[in-house]
């Protein structure tokens, strides 16, 4: 078997845990695939049973050399003889974080640019790095069902605690304010901008002297229309009651997307689509309360420049309202509450099987799925491949990143799977479940 000479990894510690061992070596599978075998010495932490079972469990096995007889495992006595005569016999480390840097050094140096005879007299880096041809390899009645979290939008300002998102923990914001009080800039009118509102409201019985300035990229005149239905508008916020996922999972919106062609979807989406926020008479309250008493105002723009300052942030605004202009904003803190940003290029695992496997985008720009949320370019044999959650968005359901949707494009690849008749899966009833119901009142296991 021909070696490549690379040295993948140089862990250095005071102790090593055998956990931790497991999971560099998971690692190194998972970058560069299982090996057949794994040559070592035969020290405890090699020859340890849960090494041996591990290593059984993701289909490799362990070759160990025989005591006294180095020389049968050449290639790694070679590299631990160069790196003692290169970087360990030639250095001094007074600390474990220097000796960590400078063994990192070492190996990326050995790596891409010293020369190896046995290559040819070529670096092993460039060696291991020439492209090898995608695996399309899948054993029969292999299922998979893909969900992904999304990476939370936002510009980074170099200062997470004075601008920071709302999908984030960021309860030093509301201590800060409760102590001190303060100006916060609050983007976005989603629910969860409703919900932040709603937080600081609570915090304001504490201390009277918070404000809030709601920044809007523009006026909202009117709601969005489907038919002869038509969200209201309150006070800059659409308004959607709580029943729109509902809506999705057995009325006509499910129906429309299931029968319509890629590009009536993406108009029913465009249509149906927009940010809202539930239509709660205590949230209307509070605004109204904000707006009569002060402490709440809108403004309207684009942020086109944040500066951190010592005594807090300034946020510079354009608008193109009232004759435009820019609109300088010094606040406490900024509170971005514009949502999750779905975008595939965000995700390194989407953004390998688009370009690895030539997959199809749907309308929105998001995985193309069929109306059982099988990614359909993935199928091989008999492996299928299924997506939920916000990639699958301009796909057979509209509400797909609320918990019913994700419950719903689950059940509905389950059933997918079921017609396939695969070993194993059996469809629930009544009775079934009575009976799991009753073990599960009684405390014992299903």
């Amino acid at each position: 078997m021909r070696t490549t000479r690379e040295g993948l990894r140089l862990d250095v510690a005071r102790r090593r845990r055998r956990d931790v061992g497991l999971a560099r070596l998971a690692q190194l599978f998972v970058e560069r695939g299982p090996p057949p075998f794994l040559r070592s010495a035969n020290g405890p932490a090699c020859t340890a049973t849960a090494v041996r079972d591990w290593l059984h469990r993701v289909g490799g096995t362990t070759r160990f050399i025989e005591p006294g007889r180095p020389w049968a495992n050449g290639s790694g006595e070679s590299f631990n003889g160069k790196l003692r005569d290169a970087c360990l016999n030639r250095e001094r480390f007074d600390t474990l974080l220097e000796a960590q840097i400078l063994i990192a050094g070492w190996r990326r140096e050995d790596n891409p640019i010293r020369p190896h005879r046995a290559l040819g007299y070529r670096p092993p880096a460039p060696e291991t790095q020439q492209p090898r041809e995608p695996s399309h390899d899948a054993r029969p009645g292999d299922r998979t069902h893909l969900t992904t979290g999304t990476t939370i939008g936002g510009r980074s300002f170099g200062d997470r605690r004075r601008v920071v998102n709302a999908y984030e923990d960021h309860a030093h914001v509301y201590q800060h304010l409760r102590e001190h009080g303060g100006t916060v800039i609050l983007r976005g009118r989603g629910i969860v901008a409703s919900r932040i509102i709603q937080r600081l409201w609570e915090e304001r019985a504490h201390n009277a002297n918070i404000q809030i300035i709601h920044l809007h990229r523009s006026r909202l005149a009117a709601g969005h229309r489907f038919g002869i239905a038509r969200r209201p508008v309150k006070d800059e916020f659409e308004l959607q009651s709580f029943n729109w996922p509902k809506g999705c999972w057995g009325g006509e919106p499910r129906r429309l997307l299931e029968r319509a062609s890629d590009e009536r979807r993406k108009q029913l989406l465009d249509v149906w689509g927009g940010t809202t926020t539930a239509r709660r008479r205590d949230w209307l309250q509070m605004i109204q309360d904000g707006l009569r008493e002060g402490w709440y105002r809108p403004e309207y723009g684009v942020v086109r420049e944040v500066e951190l300052a010592d005594d807090g942030v300034v946020t510079r605004i354009s608008s193109k309202l009232g004759g435009g202009g820019t609109l300088e904003l010094k606040v406490d803190f900024v509170i971005d509450c514009t949502g999750l940003i779905a975008g595939l290029e965000r995700s390194p695992l989407l953004t390998d099987l688009l370009e690895t496997y030539q997959l199809p985008r749907n309308k929105l720009g998001r995985v193309q799925v069929s109306n059982d949320f099988e990614v359909e370019g993935m199928r091989h044999a008999q492996a299928r491949l299924y997506a939920a959650g916000a990639i699958t968005l301009g796909g057979p359901f509209a509400a797909v990143d609320s918990f019913l949707g994700l419950q719903f494009a689950a059940l509905r690849a389950v059933d997918s799977i079921y017609s396939q008749r695969p070993a194993g899966l059996r469809r629930l009833n009544g009775l079934y479940s009575l009976w799991q119901w009753t073990k599960w009142a009684r405390g014992v296991s299903p």
